[in-house]
């Protein structure tokens, strides 16, 4: 298998017909070409984005951020906070955990948005910082 996302057919054949119950508050789900949910909450929906970072050298954290962000905002919604997975290579510094989340802190200060949670840890498992950022945000139905 080549690196990189995942093919169309093999998305067809080996994600999507694993995507568990479908709910009808699910406004717009899981499909091809839809990087963003929409879940129905009567006079206003929810939209939640999730988007991995991988290949920034740099500025990794505030890149993360707004990729998550945008992806809520084309689909209508105002971002109101994210959620932050962030798994460090084994002996990286506290320094490098730092610099990513201030980059992080930076992004959602400049969207007015909060870190809602997340979890953060160091592995043998990845050679380089790998941030995955969900982004949550609200829009009148």
């Amino acid at each position: 298998m080549r690196v990189g996302k995942i093919e169309p057919e093999a998305l067809r054949h080996y994600v999507f017909p694993y995507l568990g119950a479908r709910r009808p508050d699910v406004l717009v789900h899981s499909q091809l070409g839809e990087d963003s949910a929409v879940i129905d909450f009567g006079d206003e929906v929810c939209v939640v984005s999730t988007d991995p970072i991988t290949g920034a050298a740099r500025n990794v954290g505030w890149i993360g951020v707004h990729v998550s962000c945008n992806d809520v905002a084309s689909n209508g919604a105002s971002p109101i906070g994210i959620q932050v997975m962030l798994l460090l290579p084994a002996g990286s510094s506290d320094e490098e955990l730092e610099r990513i989340m201030r980059q992080i802190d930076g992004a959602a200060k400049e969207l007015g948005i909060e870190v809602l949670g997340g979890h953060t840890e160091r592995t043998s498992n990845v050679s380089n910082p790998v941030l995955s950022v969900t982004a949550i945000g609200r829009a009148k139905r």
